[in-house]
């Protein structure tokens, strides 16, 4: 498959593979692209399906333009809030149901969702192993220590 295009700022992105799913990543402007279910996959803060609790019919803003999707030709990217109310606001494709994160916004999706828990703490772990990112909270801990970094 052939790169695809970045939404924010039209450069081509690198395929980054990791155990659990393939994102594609620009290098220029640090936007990330998640085809269906790789958000949730990313979002480590809360459990459950924040892709499907993040689209709604509003047609929400923010301070990028409007982006067309890179995989569907002629199908631009709504606007969706995360989780529907928060001022975090992501970049959708209605078509493919993929999202486009600029940078920065997976660490303050993630922080939003840790402090939107329970105990305000992360029910997931995602972290770098090996130079492989994984969900910490899935890898058994006599395996990387009790703190699943080893």
């Amino acid at each position: 498959m052939s790169q695809l295009t970045c939404p924010g700022c039209g450069n081509k992105m690198d395929k980054k593979n990791e155990p659990d799913m393939s994102i594609d990543l620009c290098n220029t402007c640090g936007g990330v692209f998640l085809d269906q279910g790789e958000l949730n996959a990313l979002a480590t803060g809360m459990a459950g399906d924040i892709e499907y609790c993040s689209i709604d019919h509003e047609n929400h803003k923010d301070k990028y333009p409007e982006r067309k999707c890179p995989k569907c030709e002629g199908w631009v990217m709504k606007k969706a809030a995360l989780l529907n109310y928060t001022d975090i606001i992501l970049d959708y494709c209605p078509n493919c149901k993929s999202f486009y994160l600029d940078k920065g916004e997976t660490e303050q999706m993630n922080a939003k969702l840790e402090d939107l828990t329970y105990l305000r703490k992360s029910e997931e772990f995602r972290g770098e192993i090996e130079g492989l990112l994984v969900r910490l909270d899935q890898v058994p801990h006599f395996i990387y220590g009790a703190d699943g970094l080893g």
